[in-house]
């Protein structure tokens, strides 16, 4: 017989009063840390919203320089602005590597680890390759500069 099920039969021989009053006390216990849990969660989650639009904005503005840079012939910003994006790359490159080392090793202990690891591998390598996806841009680059700017000061703010 198992602890849990030990302590299951132990409180069914309690009172019914006494049952109540226990169940209720873990109702208002569960109701009270998920209550904390949510609100801590939301306010981390809405400030990791903003830091990703704003990394986003970051990451578009950096691609439109560099391919109006690259029009330019013989232009070294557009060097410049590769080697930025490259660099933006390596964090998210770095992290799913980490998902993978995790997700291979806590994959012998328990196999759903291991797609958990693999998937967020997946996440991060994706979020790299948005970085430097090909530079395609139709329309005026530098109204699009301009307006992904104010964007960024409008997050800043």
């Amino acid at each position: 017989m198992s602890v849990l099920q030990r302590l299951v039969t132990a409180v069914q021989d309690w009172p019914v009063l006494v049952q109540g009053a226990l169940g209720s006390t873990l109702f208002w216990l569960v109701l009270l840390i998920g209550q904390r849990i949510t609100a801590f969660l939301s306010s981390h989650i809405a400030l990791q919203s903003k830091q990703r639009r704003q990394a986003n904005v970051k990451n578009q503005l950096l691609r439109l320089h560099a391919l109006k840079a690259a029009a330019v012939p013989d232009s070294v910003a557009a060097a410049g602005f590769a080697s930025v994006l490259l660099y933006r790359t390596a964090r998210p490159v770095i992290k799913a590597l980490m998902w993978l080392a995790l997700g291979l090793v806590f994959e012998s202990v328990l196999g759903v680890l291991g797609v958990v690891g693999f998937v967020g591998c997946l996440y991060y390598l994706l979020t790299a390759f948005n970085i430097v996806r090909p530079l395609v841009f139709d329309g005026d680059i530098d109204q699009e500069i301009a307006k992904l700017e104010r964007q960024l000061d409008e997050l800043d703010a």
